[in-house]
C-alpha cells in the first residue's frame, strides 16, 4: 500500500538488511507465477482506506457510549517460503 514519509523505514535500519539468501529456482519459478498471476491494470476504486473507516467507527462508537472490544491480533505461523508461495499461488488462480 501507499505509506507516508513518517511511515517509510529506511531499509538500513533493518536487521539483516542486504545479507545474501539463497532461493532456488523453483522458488524463483514461484514467486514470479504468483506476480504474473496477480498482475491486473490498477483500479484506484478498488481500494478503500480501511484504517480511517475503523477509526471512525470506533470514534462513533465511544460518543454514543458504547463498549470497545478490541480483537486480538492475529498471528500467522510460519511456513517455509515454498508452502506461502504454493498457497499464495492456489489462492489467485
Amino acid at each position: 500500500g501507499l505509506h507516508y514519509v513518517d511511515e517509510i523505514r529506511n531499509p538500513k535500519e533493518i536487521p539483516n538488511w542486504g545479507i545474501d539468501v539463497e532461493i532456488s529456482e523453483e522458488e524463483l519459478d514461484l514467486a514470479k507465477k504468483l506476480i504474473m498471476a496477480m498482475k491486473k491494470p490498477l483500479n484506484l476504486e478498488e481500494f478503500r482506506n480501511e484504517y480511517k473507516e475503523a477509526l471512525l467507527k470506533l470514534i462513533d462508537a465511544k460518543l454514543a457510549g458504547r463498549e470497545i472490544i478490541t480483537a486480538a491480533e492475529e498471528v500467522p505461523s510460519a511456513k517455509s517460503l515454498m508452502e506461502a508461495l504454493k498457497a499464495s499461488l492456489e489462492a489467485v488462480k
